[in-house]
C-alpha cells in the first residue's frame, strides 16, 4: 500500500465511522505483558509495606497508556487475598514555569476531576484533595489510594514536600497514599535507573526503595499476546466486532486472526532491522507497534479480497509510521551513509508500490 493509498483508506474509514477508537488519540487500551509486569511490580511494593515505587523508560514505550489501563481496571488487578486492595488514579506532572504549592494543588485537584476553586489558599486545596482521596477510599471500601504520577522527572523539591504533607494526612486517617512515580528517562539530564539517587534519604525511604524499568514488547510471545488483543479484547462498536473483524470481516469469519500473523510480522521486522544495521533484538515500543497495527488493519480494509498480510505489507507499514527513524534514535546509534541510502530506497519503494496477497 502506497502512502497515498494509506491516507485515502484512513480518510474513508473515518468518514464511515468517525468514532472508531483505532483512529482516536488514546482511543483504546489493551492489556499487554508489559502492563501486567507494571501491575505486578506495584502490587509487590504494596505487599512490602512501601509507600511508593518508581518506574522509568524512554518515550514511546507505552507507559502512559499502561497507567490509564491500570486505572480503568483497578478493581481487577489491585487485589489482595481475593479482595479489592485500593483505588487507582493517574496524573501527569506539570511543566509550568511558575511553581508554587498553590499551583501544584490546583493542578492536582484539576487532574483528579475536582471542581475548580480559584480563591482557595494552599492549605484549603490540600484539605479538599485529602477529603477527595479519603472519600474515594470510603466509597470503594478500601484503605489505599494509588496515584500514578507520569512525567515524574518534572517534579520539584517543593512539590515532593507537598506530597509528603498529603501522605502524612492520609496516614493520620489510617489510610495509605501509594505513589507510583513514572519517569521518562530519555529527558535531558536524567539517567536510566538513576533517579532515586537525586533525592534526600527521607524521600528515598518513603517512596524510592524499589525501582524498575518499563520495557517494550520484549519477545515474539509478547507480540503474539498483544496482537491477540485485537482479535477479542479490543472491539467496536459491539463485543462481536473485535478490531480485526471490523477491518477484515470476511477473512475473520473464515478463521483468520491477526495473532496468526505474529511470526511473519516479527520476521519482517527483523529483516528490516538487519538490512539497515540495527540490532535484531531490542523490543518493540508500543507507540510504533500500535501505529503499525493500525496501518495493517487499514490496509486489510482497503483490499477487496483480503486473505492475509504479506512481508511487503508489514515492511510498508513500518516505513510509513517512521519505525526506522525512531529505532535509530532509541538505540542511540548514528545512521551510516549506507543505512540512510537503504532507508531512502525503502521509502521510495513504499511510496510507489503497494503490498499484495499473492
Amino acid at each position: 500500500m502506497t502512502r497515498s493509498d494509506l491516507a485515502e483508506a484512513i480518510m474513508a474509514v473515518r468518514r464511515l465511522d468517525p468514532d472508531h477508537p483505532l483512529f482516536i488519540e488514546s482511543g483504546y487500551r489493551i492489556n499487554t505483558k508489559p502492563v501486567e509486569r507494571m501491575a505486578d511490580f506495584v502490587l509487590y511494593n504494596i505487599q512490602q509495606g512501601h509507600h511508593g515505587c518508581s518506574l522509568y523508560s524512554e518515550s514511546g514505550v507505552g507507559k502512559s497508556t499502561a497507567q490509564d489501563y491500570l486505572v480503568e481496571t483497578d478493581w481487577r488487578w489491585l487485589v489482595e487475598d481475593g479482595r479489592r486492595a485500593g483505588v487507582a488514579r493517574a496524573i501527569v506532572a506539570t511543566s509550568d514555569a511558575c511553581r508554587s504549592p498553590l499551583s501544584f494543588w490546583h493542578a492536582l485537584s484539576h487532574q483528579l476531576g475536582m471542581p475548580r476553586w480559584s480563591s482557595a489558599r494552599p492549605h484549603e486545596l490540600r484539605a479538599r484533595i485529602h477529603n477527595h482521596m479519603r472519600a474515594a477510599c470510603g466509597h470503594a471500601d478500601v484503605r489505599r489510594y494509588v496515584l500514578f504520577i507520569d512525567s515524574a522527572q518534572r517534579l520539584t523539591n517543593l512539590e515532593f514536600q507537598c506530597l509528603e504533607d498529603l501522605d502524612n494526612l492520609m496516614s493520620k486517617d489510617r489510610l495509605t497514599l501509594f505513589l507510583v512515580f513514572v519517569y521518562q528517562s530519555d529527558q535531558q539530564g536524567i539517567e536510566l535507573g538513576d533517579m532515586w539517587q537525586h533525592h534526600p534519604s527521607h524521600v528515598v525511604r518513603r517512596w524510592f526503595l524499589d525501582s524498575a524499568p518499563f520495557l517494550p514488547l520484549a519477545a515474539r510471545d509478547e507480540v503474539r499476546h498483544a496482537l491477540s488483543r485485537y482479535d477479542g479484547a479490543a472491539w467496536w462498536p459491539t463485543e462481536d466486532m473485535p478490531f480485526s473483524r471490523y477491518f477484515a470481516t470476511d477473512a475473520f469469519d473464515r478463521g483468520w486472526r491477526l495473532e496468526s500473523e505474529t511470526e511473519m510480522i516479527c520476521d519482517a521486522v527483523s529483516a528490516l532491522r538487519r538490512e539497515v544495521g540495527l540490532p535484531e533484538h531490542s523490543g518493540w515500543p508500543m507507540c510504533s507497534f500500535t501505529s503499525t497495527v493500525r496501518n495493517l488493519l487499514t490496509n486489510a480494509w482497503f483490499q477487496q479480497s483480503f486473505e492475509r498480510f504479506t512481508p511487503s505489507d508489514v515492511r510498508a507499514a513500518l516505513v510509513h509510521v517512521g519505525y526506522l527513524r525512531t529505532e535509530f534514535i532509541r538505540m542511540r546509534e548514528k545512521m551510516s551513509d549506507k543505512a540512510i541510502a537503504i532507508i531512502e530506497k525503502i521509502q521510495n519503494t513504499a511510496n510507489q508500490v503497494g503490498g499484495s496477497n499473492e
